[in-house]
């Protein structure tokens, strides 16, 4: 399956998301949201034994292990070089650690779209921070500004809090606006609408209103819970508001690519800017609206 992720206009995605990034970092930050773009699209199309092959190979490159050199593994070989010139050595623990966890994650979407089945909300919050790499995104935050957090800060509750808000942000904005993309692939099982649907009986008008709820929920999180940060020190107690500030420009970064570029509504997203209403691209006769 080829993707082309020069039409995603993925550049333009990161310097929404790092508008502050040096030159070197941007590029690496290019690099690695291509690569999980292109991985992502990849095993979109294929089943759990597929899907199992394509992220060891990925994760084989990552973890610096002989393999069968495909497009991934020196895709995700040069990945790692980027990354490793550029990260911090605790960032670079998080990175690959978060690779193994995400490649696992991506390999039981695929079984579970097999199967045809749905997870309850609960499995689905935790299961869907790891695949929908997220976590990745918000590593690449530290690399990025030059930010190497110590493990007593991310293993505290509030700072803890306040990481979650943005990730499970990221989550749901990329979850609402993915839907149509998605549900003209027919591949809708692993999505927080679809859980909200399933689980509650909304309507999908219903299950689009939860998610904004849910997002207006977590930016009150974030900003209640980062004033009552504790100190780990001048330096650090800097950094961790660096962060903080950092992956608040991410959460709205994604939200304006997202509506500015042709990945998820098309070429035409003036008219849903101004009306706020998708209309869905047809599949299998299917058609309908969601309001924003």
């Amino acid at each position: 399956m080829k993707t082309n992720v020069k039409l995603e206009m993925l550049e333009l995605f990161n310097s929404y998301m790092f508008p502050e990034a040096g030159l070197e970092e941007l590029r690496m930050c290019c690099d690695c949201i291509n690569a999980l773009t292109a991985l992502d699209d990849i095993t979109d199309a294929q089943n759990g034994e597929d899907a199992q092959q394509s992220t060891n190979t990925f994760l084989a490159a990552i973890l610096e292990k002989p393999s069968t050199v495909t497009s991934i593994y020196q895709m995700a070989s040069q990945l790692r070089e980027t990354i490793t010139r550029k990260a911090p050595a605790d960032c670079m623990r998080r990175f690959v650690e978060q690779c193994e966890k995400y490649c696992a994650a991506v390999v039981k979407e695929a079984e579970l779209r097999d199967r045809g089945l749905t997870l309850d909300k609960e499995s689905f919050t935790n299961f869907w921070r790891e695949f929908s790499a997220t976590q990745l995104v918000a590593g690449l935050v530290q690399c990025a500004h030059d930010i190497d957090l110590p493990d007593d800060v991310f293993d505290n509750d509030v700072f803890r809090l306040v990481y979650w808000a943005g990730v499970d942000m990221l989550c749901l904005s990329n979850d609402l606006y993915s839907y149509n993309r998605e549900q003209a692939k027919g591949v809708t099982g692993n999505k927080m609408i679809t859980v909200v649907i399933k689980e509650r009986g909304y309507t999908l008008q219903q299950a689009a209103d939860f998610i904004g709820e849910e997002h207006q929920r977590l930016v009150a999180q974030m900003a209640d819970t980062s004033a009552t940060m504790p100190s780990f020190g001048a330096k650090v107690d800097g950094d961790v508001q660096k962060y903080i500030r950092a992956m608040e420009r991410c959460v709205a970064g994604n939200i304006i690519w997202s509506l500015e570029t042709p990945r998820y509504f098309g070429v035409r997203s003036a008219p849903l800017q101004r009306d706020k209403i998708v209309e869905l691209w047809d599949v299998e006769g299917l058609s309908g609206g969601i309001e924003t």
